[in-house]
């Protein structure tokens, strides 16, 4: 948790300089109103790809088109084992890029407000 908080500090950070850079590149000014606007845009795109897509797109398909044909091993000792691995498969990582890109999405919409207040 703690690691994801550091690589989201750091890309929120990077995110904020890069902003800044192109913003002062492309107007030869440091404009507070562009940095402000562009980070609220990366913040939202950082919140949507933070999302798991894939599994909300695949459990779908499996609504629409139910298989009924579950295999249950006779033997008390290979249930265990495939439960188990069920179960393995369906840990999270630590370190994932989801968390990544919550807390830097979190970290870049705190930034984009205190931006806004001055």
């Amino acid at each position: 948790m703690i690691k994801n908080i550091k690589y989201g500090t750091l890309l929120s950070l990077s995110i904020y300089v890069l902003i800044a850079l192109i913003s002062i590149l492309y107007t030869n000014t440091f404009d507070l109103e562009i940095i402000k606007m562009w980070g609220f845009g990366v913040t939202l795109l950082l919140f949507f790809g933070s999302f798991p897509f894939y599994q909300t797109v695949y459990h779908a398909g499996k609504v629409s088109n139910p298989t009924y044909t579950v295999h249950i091993p006779p033997d008390e000792h290979l249930h265990d084992k495939v439960q188990k691995e069920y179960e393995n498969t369906k840990k999270r990582k630590e370190g994932n890029v989801q968390g990544i890109l919550i807390s830097s999405a979190a970290i870049t919409l705190l930034i984009t407000i205190l931006l806004a207040v001055i």
